[in-house]
């Protein structure tokens, strides 16, 4: 059991993000959906907001799809985090200073690592079946 939930569509970010990464290539939704297990509207929706904060690039048609619009390295998993969760100074508004307390070393955590961290860390961890995984 865990104390602290990562939001469904930022583990879809994360998941999605790291395909596009593990690829190296241009991928569609369906093959992303199909490698992540992920329901293609709701990766749909992901994959939009992904290029809306200009981590990832689009191109429509036959010969379009995804692929990451930043090298592994430079993609920090804090600003992948906020996109669905909101900026720290929403959450200073909203939570009291014990509460921020709390989350101020995950704060420091998600700053510092990358998607190419999370690569790293996602190969020394066992794959799970899609059904255990929670894919939509």
């Amino acid at each position: 059991m865990s104390l602290f939930r990562v939001p469904k569509f930022t583990q879809y970010a994360l998941r999605s993000l790291s395909c596009l990464a593990q690829s190296g290539r241009r991928m569609s939704v369906r093959e992303i959906g199909e490698c992540e297990h992920i329901h293609p509207a709701s990766l749909a929706k992901t994959l939009h907001a992904l290029c809306c904060q200009g981590l990832v690039h689009s191109k429509r048609g036959r010969q379009g799809g995804f692929w990451l619009a930043r090298p592994p390295e430079e993609i920090v998993l804090r600003q992948v985090a906020e996109i669905f969760q909101g900026s720290s100074e929403a959450d200073e508004e909203e939570f009291s200073a014990a509460w921020e307390s709390l989350y101020a070393p995950t704060r420091e955590v998600l700053e510092k690592l990358t998607l190419a961290d999370l690569l790293r860390l996602r190969e020394r961890v066992p794959a799970k079946t899609g059904a255990a995984r929670g894919g939509a």
